[in-house]
């Protein structure tokens, strides 16, 4: 098991006390994760708090120029700086080769206009020293155009894929990448956080998770993860289908209120009475002989 971490939406106007927290976890364990750095960020949902160090709010040029002096030192240092989109704004609803949101910035596009976006975000990053040669899409949403335009730009792997290992496809490495949680690692996996979505207790399960598997934490390294890739085929559609399946019938269970009755009906302090009280009231669970009482 070898384990990847990214951070997500890392911005000049993301919420700094976060980050500030989530760095320094992985600064105390040593570990080089991947940045997905928005080039020219334009969703407002992205904008948390007013930056720190005692930078004015409404002085931009100093907070990006600061924001980018952070992300080339911290490239520097080893981390790896991946294009997350261009301006992480949502402008189709297709779900693209992966199927896990409906909602891209760049699935559905023509070539051409995915190839301009792509490369305007690249150059933006460029222009201030940094040098991605990784792909994040926002939503995890793209498709075969996005990958050419990649390519053509000189980008050579993108973090997301649904298998164990990764794959190539239209040229292009694809490192796998869990959606949520951190249990049933195997293979190749990268765990996918959102600093300014996290709170005091995601905190704390991401170092308890990583002082207990520090040793299988590396950093991104094509040439390393290019050798135990394999060519994308029918095998890895099916793994990818069979996950996008099983998340949605999770979800679906999470929002059902009749799962949720009769989790709640059949507890019982013992875990062996509250599985023979799921045992006997199953027929309550498939049957419409259940009381809703979150109304009442």
């Amino acid at each position: 098991m070898k384990i990847l971490l990214r951070f997500d939406d890392i911005t000049p106007y993301m919420d700094q006390d976060k980050w500030a927290r989530a760095h320094g976890i992985v600064q105390k364990y040593d570990i080089k994760p991947i940045l997905g750095v928005v080039p020219d960020c334009r969703d407002e949902n992205l904008n948390m708090v007013c930056p720190a160090d005692g930078l004015d709010g409404n002085n931009e040029a100093d907070l990006t120029a600061k924001f980018f002096a952070d992300m080339r030192e911290l490239e520097a240092e080893g981390y790896t700086i991946a294009q997350h989109g261009t301006t992480h704004i949502y402008e189709t609803d297709s779900s693209g080769l992966l199927h896990i949101n409906s909602f891209s910035e760049f699935a559905g596009l023509e070539y051409d206009v995915q190839l301009d976006k792509l490369k305007r975000g690249r150059d933006i990053l460029v222009n201030h020293g940094l040098n991605p040669v990784l792909f994040m899409a926002p939503g995890h949403t793209f498709d075969l155009n996005t990958l050419r335009a990649l390519k053509e730009l000189g980008f050579n792997a993108v973090t997301d894929a649904l298998t164990a290992f990764p794959y190539v496809r239209e040229g292009i490495l694809h490192i796998p990448c869990r959606l949520a949680g951190y249990d049933r690692i195997k293979g190749i996996d990268t765990i996918c956080l959102h600093p300014n979505m996290m709170e005091e207790e995601d905190f704390a399960e991401l170092e308890n998770f990583i002082s207990s598997h520090r040793e299988e934490f590396i950093s991104y390294d094509y040439d390393s993860q290019i050798k135990l890739a394999h060519d994308y085929s029918v095998a890895d559609r099916i793994t990818e289908a069979r996950t996008i399946l099983a998340r949605n019938a999770r979800n679906k269970i999470a929002n059902s209120k009749r799962i949720a009755w009769y989790m709640s009906y059949t507890n019982a302090e013992s875990t062996a009475k509250k599985w023979a009280k799921r045992l006997i009231c199953m027929p309550l669970l498939l049957t419409n002989k259940y009381r809703d009482t979150t109304n009442e």
